[in-house]
């Protein structure tokens, strides 16, 4: 059997932002809506279930020691045996550590800073200069305009958890059968599932563009000064 690592084509050691990349990809190619086929769905059905372990770092943390995201199989059947990981893992796997989120996530995401370093002359540093540079960034999808969606197309609600961004599901444990909630697999908490991404950012709504900005250095900066040009870092998502 394939460990949820092989399903979704990333290393044990990946991010979490690798997983959920490698994840999206996947989904897209294996939706029942896009690629209709039962060997199709079983894929669908083994990413997404995959994702849904790898994505929750106590279910990654109990699938990477036991090589199972219930922790009661292998062995570990009964009580307690210290084997590599706390009880207080273990029940915060099932429970939660933090409480479930009550809505959906929103897609908007604000943008981050882009830090870009500048070698100016002793004289521009002595005297002040406006330096022309060249920087690569996120900027915002020219096709989509951010929504992430084919032109003319929107977002759906999720078939999965019906819009509200998270599903319940009934775990076996080390206290009997008890039932969780978590992030919804298949939309990733957004209540809404893209099924048309746009062909220009592949659903991103952002893509990496290089421009030219013009930055004025003040007469008198040393090594080290940072100089914040407001609104020129990288672009968000859904408008962020």
């Amino acid at each position: 059997m394939s460990s949820h690592y092989e399903t979704l084509g990333v290393s044990p050691d990946a991010s979490g932002e690798e997983i959920k990349k490698a994840y999206r990809k996947l989904a897209r190619k294996f939706h029942p809506d896009v690629n209709p086929g039962d060997e199709a769905s079983e894929r669908f059905k083994a990413v997404t279930h995959a994702y849904e372990v790898l994505s929750d770092p106590d279910k990654r943390r109990v699938y990477d020691a036991t090589g199972n995201e219930n922790g009661t199989d292998n062995g570990f059947s009964g009580a307690y045996n210290g084997a590599g990981f706390a009880f207080q893992d273990i029940f915060e796997t099932f429970f939660g550590g933090g409480g479930a989120q009550t809505g959906p996530a929103t897609r908007v995401r604000r943008g981050q800073d882009a830090l870009i370093a500048v070698r100016i002359e002793l004289k521009d540093a002595v005297f002040g200069v406006n330096k022309k540079i060249e920087v690569d960034t996120a900027v915002l999808c020219s096709r989509c305009e951010g929504s992430c969606c084919e032109p003319g197309t929107q977002p759906v609600r999720c078939s999965v958890c019906h819009g509200s961004g998270h599903v319940q599901r009934a775990v076996r444990s080390i206290l009997g059968q008890v039932m969780t909630t978590a992030t919804c697999p298949s939309c990733g908490g957004f209540g809404t599932e893209i099924p048309n991404p746009c062909n220009e950012c592949g659903g991103e709504g952002r893509v990496r563009s290089r421009r030219s900005l013009t930055v004025k250095i003040p007469a008198g900066v040393s090594t080290g000064t940072r100089i914040q040009l407001a609104g020129q870092g990288e672009a968000g998502t859904g408008g962020g």
